[in-house]
């Protein structure tokens, strides 16, 4: 429903003082319409319908919705978080403090009611000068609005007339809105609210708008849960990646310490076996023995002035070191040197028995078998387990037949 402003002549204007006179119960400023709604007039503005047609923008998308006139104020649109349905439809509804500001643009003024304001919103959806339509009716409305102000007569004519029976719809609905009365003279036409000519093309989508939000919220919570997990994700897989690092890292090194264990006790063993060597030479160093040394004649030649190991083994802790002796290449040629005069003629056999009786006692070779074995119950001392010993009297070339004689 639009009203529109008609001027009229000086007769006109009488009949109509007339009129109001004898009625006392209409104002100048009022015209019902067929819900009953009213329009009231103004210096500035003319607000005559209790809904609004406005556009907001979320996300790239503009979208229009029809609201009460109340929730709008200098393009700031006030819209409730819950009831919505609710508060739509009722154009007496007031924002309160817990509803939500959006900036808006306010494209329609003259909705009747939510369902004529409904049909213009799809009707402005289908076309594409949307905008156009709406500069154009703003400029309309403004010149409308300017041929409202009448005569200085009309004015001082109409200031005692008392404005009754004002539904009480429209002034619970105006009364968020300032409105300065000039008492200017209204006709109102009804005229179906089509709007043919708009300019912009709006998104399809007749959603309401907290509807919308709430989807848009909903789906962009969801988007950003399953980034998190995404990322939860990611992190997790880093991180066993990394234990798994560490694990084989670990490995490696404990492999390496087992290595260098075994090198470690194979050394110790190696060391080990220096020091008894070490220990055996430094014994054989310091050892001594108590040798009876004869001098012979300076007549005699080099090799007969050579002292003789006159002391024989008469013992087997005697004979173990006669052993160990021999074990030594140089304890070994130095005794070759000192019993090399014995052989030096005659028979083998004779050479072997005086080597034998140089070295060895009577008493102890009665002690002594080959292989320890004895008539007796007592046991002999084996021969055969002296190894040095007995490679001493075959290394004489002299001495070759000396392996018959220990068999016996």
């Amino acid at each position: 429903m639009v009203c529109e402003v008609k001027t009229i002549s000086h007769c006109d204007f009488t009949f109509l003082t007339r009129k109001i006179s004898q009625s006392q119960s209409l104002s100048l400023t009022q015209s019902t319409s067929e819900n009953g709604h009213q329009c009231v007039s103004g210096s500035s503005s003319v607000v005559c319908m209790p809904f609004k047609v406005v556009q907001t923008l979320e996300g790239k998308k503009y979208k229009l919705f029809t609201i009460p006139s109340g929730w709008e104020s200098n393009n700031i649109l006030r819209y409730p978080n819950k009831c919505i349905s609710k508060y739509l439809k009722d154009e007496n509804s007031t924002p309160t403090l817990d509803w939500d500001v959006i900036k808006c643009k306010v494209k329609r003024t003259d909705v009747l009611s939510y369902e004529n304001g409904e049909k213009l919103v799809s009707e402005m959806l289908k076309h594409s000068d949307t905008e156009d339509d709406v500069d154009n009716y703003t400029q309309r409305r403004r010149s409308h609005n300017k041929s409202l102000n009448l005569n200085p007569i009309a004015q001082d004519m109409m200031g005692n007339v008392v404005l009754t029976n004002r539904n009480t719809d429209i002034a619970s609905s105006s009364a968020d809105l300032p409105i300065e009365l000039n008492y200017n003279l209204v006709y109102t036409e009804d005229i179906q609210a089509n709007s043919t000519n708009t300019s912009q093309v709006f998104s399809n989508d007749t959603t309401p708008l907290v509807q919308d939000s709430v989807s848009f919220d909903i789906s962009k919570m969801f988007e950003n849960q399953k980034q998190i997990l995404d990322n939860q994700a990611t992190i997790l897989s880093q991180i066993y990646q990394n234990r798994q690092q560490q694990l084989d890292n670990n490995s490696a090194i404990i492999a390496q310490i087992q290595s260098l264990k075994n090198v470690q006790n194979s050394f110790i063993q190696k060391v080990s076996a220096l020091s008894v060597q070490m220990e055996d030479a430094v014994f054989q160093i310091t050892s001594s023995y108590n040798q009876d040394v004869q001098t012979l004649n300076s007549s005699k030649g080099h090799v007969e002035n050579i002292p003789i190991y006159e002391k024989p083994v008469d013992s087997a802790q005697e004979l173990d070191e006669l052993e160990n002796q021999l074990s030594d290449p140089n304890n070994r040629d130095c005794l070759k040197n000192r019993y090399s005069i014995l052989c030096s003629g005659g028979k083998a056999i004779d050479c072997a028995y005086m080597l034998v009786d140089v070295m060895f006692t009577r008493k102890f070779i009665c002690e002594c078998s080959w292989s320890g074995g004895s008539r007796g119950e007592d046991l002999k001392i084996p021969l055969k387990g002296y190894k040095h010993v007995l490679s001493f009297f075959l290394e004489y070339g002299a001495l070759l037949g000396s392996g018959i004689f220990f068999k016996r």
